[in-house]
């Protein structure tokens, strides 16, 4: 063989050697660049994954947090509904007791100014609120009471009786009577309850009074 076949040979050779040399190293460079492409792509689809991510969680706190509000105010709501259902019930029952006393003095003795009368005879007292032991009624509940008090010298004694009806030790009214009189008074007070209502001596040095209905107290709630 000669040689310049011989060298013909060698570049044909050479020729396609680099041909497929520089096929192969597109193929490769090519595939690479997918290659970074697609990791690209994965990257972009991380950070929108984790963003995705970070959203969810910031929504789940908003909303952990909405829940944690409203079950408190709920519970509040319940609380307050419940007080005010416990309050009207006692309101209804308190309305569905009756509070009524009535006593007559039942008796002749002598009282000074000041004095606290003392009806001993308990007539009726529905509710407990007189004491007969300090002759002071003691209003147990909030309400409109309506206060009778009646002062009746019996004839035969020369008396003159004032008695002033106080509440809390406040004055408000008097029951004037001499010798024969009849001297009442009648009121409608609004009292709040442990409030205190009784009947004094006021002027004289006696209190006299026949043995049934003659000197009297009454107080009865008519309204709640």
């Amino acid at each position: 063989m000669s040689s310049s076949l011989t060298w013909t040979i060698f570049l044909v050779l050479s020729a396609c050697f680099r041909t497929n040399a520089g096929t192969k190293v597109t193929s490769l460079t090519q595939k690479h660049e997918r290659l970074d492409s697609r990791s690209d792509d994965m990257n972009s689809m991380e950070v929108v994954q984790e963003q995705h991510s970070q959203k969810l969680q910031e929504f789940e706190t908003r909303l952990a947090a909405m829940e944690t509000k409203y079950t408190v105010e709920l519970n509040a709501l319940k609380a307050n509904c419940r007080a005010e259902v416990s309050s009207l019930r006692s309101r209804i029952e308190a309305m569905s007791v009756p509070l009524v006393f009535t006593a007559e003095h039942g008796t002749s003795r002598d009282y000074r100014g000041g004095d606290i009368i003392h009806f001993t005879h308990v007539i009726i007292n529905i509710g407990n609120m007189y004491d007969d032991v300090t002759g002071v009624v003691s209003v147990p509940q909030h309400g409109v009471y309506s206060i009778y008090v009646r002062t009746d010298p019996p004839y035969g004694l020369n008396v003159y009786d004032d008695l002033e009806l106080k509440v809390n030790g406040g004055h408000i009214i008097n029951a004037i009577a001499e010798q024969g009189t009849l001297g009442s008074v009648f009121v409608s007070l609004q009292l709040e309850a442990h409030d205190k209502v009784w009947v004094a001596k006021r002027v004289g040095s006696q209190f006299a009074s026949s043995v049934g209905p003659a000197s009297a107290f009454s107080v009865v709630r008519v309204s709640p």
